[in-house]
């Protein structure tokens, strides 16, 4: 009866171990789909698409971007399949803008 018990809490253990394995690289693959985005916004220079979405397998980002002058708010979401439902995790960074040096400049 004993040897049960210890078996069963062990299954158990097992479960929960493998579920937050499962659910920490769902949020791992999140947080890195966030920050390169945030990164290719960033290497643009705050040229070109500052909003838009784009779908990775299971996992849906969108971004979009506020602000002018030398710097932009930007906001990358991901949402990716995690039971029982959907999970979102979003990531805010601010990211300087290229400046175009004054006229006559050297």
């Amino acid at each position: 009866m004993l040897l049960t018990i210890g078996v069963l809490g062990l299954a158990g253990v097992a479960r929960s171990v493998t579920r937050l394995t499962t659910e920490s690289l769902r949020l791992t693959t999140a947080a890195v789909l966030a920050g390169s985005r945030v990164e290719q916004l960033r290497a643009g220079g705050c040229v070109g698409a500052l909003s838009g979405t784009a779908v990775t397998g299971a996992y849906a980002e969108s971004w979009s971007a506020s602000g002018a002058g030398a710097a932009r708010a930007v906001r990358v979401t991901v949402t990716y399949p995690a039971p029982p439902g959907l999970r979102m995790r979003a990531l805010a960074a601010v990211i300087a803008c290229a400046l175009d040096p004054p006229s006559g400049a050297p």
